[in-house]
């Protein structure tokens, strides 16, 4: 592991309730219940991982979120984890986590840390969706207090410890 690795091992939040976007053809790839949307470039995760990752290593359950069109009844009847404001553009936009798609999926701290140097060289300053497989939201971070209540209450109803703690694949 390298010094840039320990340095982001140590000041990145990679925990429960973080959040995230990945390329949507990696999703397709890391979950075997995705229905791929070609017309999606890319798409929303929650990480599920208890404790903080120790190496690069480490295997980060995470949650692909959808667009939320049901009623909130319908969310909370299914407890299924509601977040918004994912995008600074569209601070009401809702997004649904928990839904369809099994907690196995996810990555190892290497595949979000992954960069593609040659894929840098050639695109303007602040194209990182062309050089990350995987990058941290800038625009949400991590869920509000009250969604990460529901994280954990959701967390707590689907996932033995074992599964969630970041596990080496």
């Amino acid at each position: 592991m390298n010094d840039v690795t320990k340095k982001e091992l140590f000041f990145r939040d990679f925990t429960i309730g973080t959040l995230w976007w990945a390329r949507e053809e990696l999703i397709r790839q890391n979950y075997s219940s995705w229905g791929y949307n070609a017309d999606r470039q890319q798409h929303p995760l929650l990480s599920l991982l208890k404790t903080p990752p120790e190496d690069d290593l480490c295997f980060i359950p995470m949650l692909p979120g959808a667009t939320q069109t049901k009623s909130n009844n319908y969310v909370k009847r299914k407890g299924l984890i509601l977040v918004t404001g994912l995008m600074k553009d569209d601070p009401n936009h809702r997004t649904v986590f928990g839904e369809v798609f099994e907690a196995t999926g996810g990555f190892t701290v290497q595949e979000l840390l992954y960069y593609d140097e040659d894929a840098a060289k050639n695109k303007p300053v602040g194209e990182f969706r062309d050089v990350r497989k995987v990058w941290s939201n800038v625009d949400k971070p991590k869920c509000s207090p009250q969604e990460m209540s529901v994280v954990e209450h959701y967390y707590q109803l689907h996932f033995a410890d074992d599964v969630i703690k970041g596990d080496k694949k």
